[in-house]
């Protein structure tokens, strides 16, 4: 525990530092749950612009495949129609008829692709030729021809660029062999790549068509003229942006490929209808996580504040230890412990000797240096488990816990005797100081009350400062039941009496008691006398130093001895009854009403009416369920109670009618000085006339 004397330090650092741990640990937890967020949404982005590039990838292959498709379609036609023109030509052989040149023309018509047809016989000769491109001589065709896989009789050349007509052109092949000879007739035809426009382009894609070893023939892109020139555009875009389809059934290829802002386009469209709500969510986390951090800060400053002023209200200022409320707090729980784990709880009161000198001296600030020194040293001397608590002044208050028997205490109590042993340093002088510490042990103590456990300690410390002796034992006092009654050498006393009851050395007085309406003696009070040191010692000096147990051994003697006197006057004729006084430790044991009536029954010439039992009027021993039940019980058996001396504490008359009581008593001392002091004849008058209203006689002692 700190020793400044700062209140702030009552908070416990350690407890700061969970706190500042707790807002770390939260706030990391939001920053790491927006940063989860983030990356989730980044992560949802990156699949998102996969899936549009995969999906943009799929679409241009599609629209490749169609183009090509288209293509394929383009260059059969023509094909079909030199199929067509052969068939009419064979049957009648080299020269072609006016059938043929019907055909021809009507070809030209339906096929405006075909810009020119030319007609060769087996020895290559041209037959025919015609064309479409108003050119005075025919077009040959390259000499570099590839047949078409499938078809044996088709063949197509290398496709070239036309200067005259500014097209490409292909020139296509059609061998076919006479009927009737071995002679072959080759029909070939020139298409203009022009005839591919009406081809159906995408608009998001552009098309190449390539021809045999990846010559560029034609460019195409919606809305946009296709480009056939000498020089195509070059390609715009990386290889990741073109798929390459191959022409069913041709040596060519169609290229679709496309720009890289499309897929960024397409992916900024969905995304930013995203966006904000990933930017909102991770904005809302982290405002939620400030504002949770800083409310958890106002609560832990709340907290603190509150726990500040609970230390406040459970430490003492100065020294800051427990007080008595923290005390309190700490005891039911170490009461608790001690039960839970079967072991001693050691209860210490520790007062110093002579500390009022110091601040007289000194001056009070260096009596509170002298405190905090003495708090630390005494937290020093003890273990962990133990509590060290300041109730006010230099009241100390120890609790040892944990104990498993008197050897681990004397280890405690050595270590305390060094630390207070060690001089105090005040202004610059050495002073040495001496305390009185008093012990009680739980649960030896048979008291299971914080309060009661610590007025016991309480005692047992005015006990050890009482000594005359202090050694280095002397300043500790264990407590035990007696310990708050007796004076200097009643321990031999208390012993020295056991063995006179023993011995006959305690004896019964008998003081007669006379009715003042007869004048004549009605009964007897016995009263016991010691004989000690050849001297009588009347019980007014012995009996506050007898404990519980030898004033119940005494009122048991007088008791039995009392009514077996009482029984011997019986038998020779004398009607009288024997009043005897009664401590309150035997109105407050259990079995006191049960051996009151044992003795009765053991002398048959005493009937209970004859016993009159005197409580003394001290405390609140009246008040207590078990002394009332006693009471109770032996007055409806027939005993009477008489309540004595009473005017010496009772101050109210209505509580003396409402206690289960025969007779009153009057103080004697009320009883001696009438003649000297009048007035109190008032007060006698007054409580006997009250008593006697209520059935209660009243009986003035003038003897004791």
């Amino acid at each position: 525990m700190p020793t400044t004397d700062d209140s702030t330090t009552l908070i416990s650092p350690r407890s700061i530092t969970m706190d500042r741990r707790k807002l770390w640990v939260v706030g990391v937890a939001f920053v790491l749950l927006a940063g989860v967020v983030a990356l989730l949404a980044v992560n949802r982005s990156h699949l998102l612009y996969q899936s549009l590039s995969e999906n943009v990838h799929l679409r241009a292959r599609n629209a490749a495949q169609s183009a090509a498709l288209q293509v394929s379609a383009s260059l059969d036609k023509p094909f079909n129609d030199l199929y067509y023109i052969s068939n009419a030509l064979l049957p009648a052989g080299a020269q072609p008829s006016s059938t043929t040149l019907e055909q021809i023309q009507i070809i030209r018509v339906l096929n405006p692709s075909v810009i020119a047809i030319q007609i060769l016989n087996a020895l290559g000769d041209r037959v025919l030729w015609t064309t479409s491109m108003g050119s005075a001589s025919p077009m040959e065709p390259q000499a570099d021809f590839t047949p078409l896989p499938g078809h044996p009789h088709r063949l197509i050349g290398q496709p070239r660029y036309d200067h005259r007509a500014h097209t490409w052109v292909v020139p296509l092949v059609y061998m076919a062999h006479k009927m009737s000879g071995s002679s072959t007739l080759s029909i070939s035809s020139l298409v203009d790549l022009a005839s591919l426009k009406p081809l159906t382009v995408s608009r998001d894609f552009a098309l190449r068509v390539f021809g045999a070893h990846n010559v560029p023939i034609a460019f195409f892109r919606q809305g946009a003229t296709p480009s056939q020139g000498a020089i195509l555009p070059a390609r715009a875009t990386s290889a990741e942006n073109q798929v390459p389809v191959a022409v069913p059934g041709y040596p060519w290829t169609v290229e679709a490929h496309w720009s890289s802002a499309m897929v960024e386009q397409l992916w900024w469209r969905q995304e930013k209808a995203f966006l904000p709500l990933v930017i909102g969510t991770i904005l809302g986390i982290l405002v939620f996580g400030v504002s949770m951090v800083l409310m958890l800060m106002r609560e832990m400053r709340l907290h603190d504040r509150q726990r500040l002023l609970t230390s406040q209200a459970t430490h003492d200022f100065l020294t800051l230890l427990p007080n008595r409320e923290g005390l309190r707090r700490i005891f039911n729980q170490a009461l608790a412990r001690s039960d839970r784990q079967e072991r001693l709880l050691a209860v210490g009161f520790l007062d110093l000797d002579a500390f009022k000198l110091v601040n007289d001296r000194y001056g009070h600030a260096a009596g509170d240096d002298l405190l905090k020194e003495m708090a630390s040293r005494l937290q020093g001397a003890v273990r962990r488990t133990d509590t060290v608590a300041r109730l006010g002044g230099d009241e100390f208050v120890l609790l040892l816990e944990g104990l498993r028997g008197v050897d681990q205490l004397d280890q405690v109590l050595a270590r305390l005797q060094t630390a207070m042993a060690q001089p105090f340093l005040i202004q610059g002088k050495e002073i040495s100081l001496q305390a009185s510490l008093g012990l009680t042990i739980y649960p030896f103590d048979g008291a299971a009350d914080a309060d009661l456990l610590l007025r016991h300690a309480d005692q047992a410390m005015y006990a050890a400062k009482a000594r005359p002796e202090r050694g280095r034992e002397g300043w500790v006092q264990l407590y035990h039941q007696d310990l708050g009654t007796i004076t200097m050498g009643d321990e031999m006393l208390r012993q020295d009496f056991l063995q006179a009851l023993v011995a006959g050395e305690v004896t019964l007085r008998y003081q007669p008691l006379v009715a003042l309406t007869t004048g004549r003696v009605a009964g007897l009070e016995a009263l016991a006398r010691w004989r000690r040191n050849d001297r009588e010692v009347s019980p007014d000096q012995f009996l506050p130093s007898l404990g519980v147990r030898e004033r119940q051994a005494l009122g048991h003697f007088v008791l039995q001895t009392g009514l077996r006197q009482l029984a011997q006057w019986r038998r020779i004729g004398l009607d009288i009854f024997l009043s005897v006084n009664v401590t309150p430790e035997e109105l407050d044991s259990t079995g006191f009403a049960d051996t009151v009536f044992d003795i009765l029954a053991a002398q048959p010439y005493i009937f209970p009416e004859s016993l009159v039992l005197e409580v003394l009027e001290i405390g609140e021993i009246l008040e207590q369920e078990v002394a009332l039940g006693h009471l109770q019980r032996l007055r409806s058996a027939g005993v009477k109670i008489a309540l004595d001396d009473v005017g010496s504490a009772y101050a109210s008359l209505l509580r003396l009618k409402n206690l289960p009581i025969d007779e009153i008593k009057i103080d004697q001392g009320f009883v001696r000085e009438l003649l000297n002091k009048p007035q109190d004849l008032i007060f006698v008058e007054s409580l006997t006339r009250a008593m006697l209203e209520s059935g209660v006689w009243a009986r003035y002692n003038w003897l004791e």
